[in-house]
């Protein structure tokens, strides 16, 4: 399929900027955060069509990066559910948010039918990393 045409083009977009941003020594640190970033990019890609990421350098209160994903699709009927690995999509493995929420240091979710959702995850630096730049 030529590359234009692929769905999932968009995903690997967004995977290769987090990898550009995530310029810090260490390779599990990277690691989750272009891993986080493809997952986040893959839900709205699946189940919102459009949406927004955004990954900043964080300073306090440690050094790190927030990435940030937000969308106005259905939102997620049963979060709670979701989030506690009881309720999972008929599209997917049930794994992605719960799987972001696991590798990050700090993270939040807001979802509700018909609004859409919003997820942040802040990935700290290794102890004695430089921040980002």
């Amino acid at each position: 399929m030529p590359e234009a045409a692929r769905p999932d083009k968009g995903v690997q977009d967004v995977a290769g900027q987090a990898e550009d941003a995530a310029r810090i020594p260490g390779g599990p640190y990277r690691t989750k955060i272009v891993t986080a970033t493809s997952e986040l990019a893959r839900n709205i890609h699946m189940y919102a069509a459009a949406g927004d990421i955004e990954i900043h350098i964080a300073s306090a209160p440690r050094a790190g990066m927030r990435v940030s994903a937000s969308d106005r699709g259905p939102g997620i009927p049963d979060l709670d559910g979701v989030m506690g690995g009881r309720a999972r999509s008929k599209r997917g493995m049930g794994l992605g948010l719960r799987g972001v929420k696991a590798m990050a240091d700090d993270f939040t979710i807001d979802s509700a039918p018909g609004r859409g959702t919003s997820v942040s995850a802040l990935f700290c630096c290794p102890e004695g990393a430089p921040a980002a730049s």
